[in-house]
């Protein structure tokens, strides 16, 4: 098996501008052996050729290559996956490879030692990946709002990051856990419609490898267990095929987004934020064919959307930062100011 690294340079663990060394794995003894490199063109930088790759490769045997000269449509700067050469990093090879940027969005909340540990067990598994948290206070159980967020969150992470999702009432039954490969990126997380949102999906994987979880895991905490594993092996480039099969039978998305009737728009509060805004499940991609806007939410209509929240004393209707119709009341409540609740029906009309 061929694998392509990043050269160190002169400080051992500091990834640094690639030189692209190549080496075999030796599956009987587990150990490396280096593979002498293909001489440099004088006066030319060092690249990836499948010409340089010709005399060592085998057939039908996985190899890293450069996506970046395969998909015009992404930039990439790291090594990627596609649907033609399945790119894997031999375990020994990690020390060699960039790792991947892991994100969380779950319903844990602070308090608790749930996120840290979920954390820890990415990081266990890749001391190198970059762990940051999208947001850990989704509303408890709530897999709508969940997956709405999951699928906003997706365009603000580098290409090839892997968001690991987690509302999971159902945590500990038949339910699957899933890979989903979307808009470039990896998710991972429950099959209960909370990934099912994301745009541009491309490819799915149950998780059904146990030998690439946590060992004996805790069948209330798949978060830690299987998932927070799972994510670390796509940081180091496992390919999903190693943990898990092809599906193509997802429970669908658990958001359920407004619909566009002959009068209008039918919507309700889908979320509130700390400061009593009040997000709505109309996208704004919705509102593109209605002139003179007004929302209408219990006794109280506002007429057009804001492009931002301004100094009115008045609720104004503006587009959230999330693509969703947002009715907020500027440095107030628009919760307390309209006594809203979640689910509370909103409408848009045109005048």
């Amino acid at each position: 098996m061929l694998c392509v690294g990043y050269a160190a340079g002169s400080t051992s663990n500091h990834l640094c501008q690639p030189a692209f060394v190549t080496t075999s794995l030796s599956t009987a003894t587990g150990q490396l052996s280096r593979i002498p490199d293909v001489p440099p063109v004088p006066g030319r930088k060092r690249s990836l050729t499948s010409d340089a790759l010709a005399p060592y490769s085998q057939p039908q045997r996985p190899t890293f290559i450069p996506l970046s000269s395969q998909n015009k449509h992404e930039n990439r700067t790291n090594y990627e996956w596609d649907e033609v050469h399945h790119v894997v990093s031999p375990q020994h090879c990690s020390s060699l490879l960039k790792t991947r940027v892991v994100a969380f969005v779950t319903d844990f909340g602070l308090t608790d030692p749930y996120v840290g540990q979920m954390e820890a067990s990415v990081v266990a598994g890749a001391p190198n990946a970059r762990v940051m948290s999208i947001t850990n206070s989704v509303p408890s159980y709530d897999i709508g709002f969940g997956a709405i967020l999951v699928a906003a969150a997706l365009k603000n992470l580098p290409l090839g990051a892997v968001l690991v999702a987690v509302v999971d009432p159902g945590v500990g039954t038949e339910r699957r856990g899933l890979i989903v490969r979307a808009s470039s990126r990896w998710l991972v997380g429950p099959d209960n419609g909370l990934l099912m949102a994301a745009p541009d999906i491309s490819g799915i994987w149950h998780l059904d490898r146990p030998e690439y979880w946590a060992s004996d895991p805790h069948p209330t905490f798949h978060g830690r267990d299987v998932f927070g594993p799972v994510a670390s092996h796509l940081a180091r480039f496992i390919h999903p095929d190693s943990m898990g099969s092809r599906i193509d039978d997802p429970l669908p998305a658990a958001a359920e987004l407004a619909i566009s009737t002959s009068t209008g728009i039918e919507g309700h509060v889908a979320h509130i934020d700390r400061f009593g805004n009040l997000i709505t499940n109309i996208p704004k991609a919705l509102l593109a064919g209605i002139d003179r806007i007004v929302v209408r939410i219990a006794d109280t209509r506002i007429v057009g959307v804001k492009p931002s929240y301004g100094t009115s004393s008045e609720p104004v209707a503006v587009i959230s930062s999330l693509g969703l119709l947002e009715i907020a009341l500027p440095s107030g409540s628009a919760e307390d100011l309209l006594n809203a609740h979640q689910f509370d029906q909103v409408n848009v009309r045109s005048t």
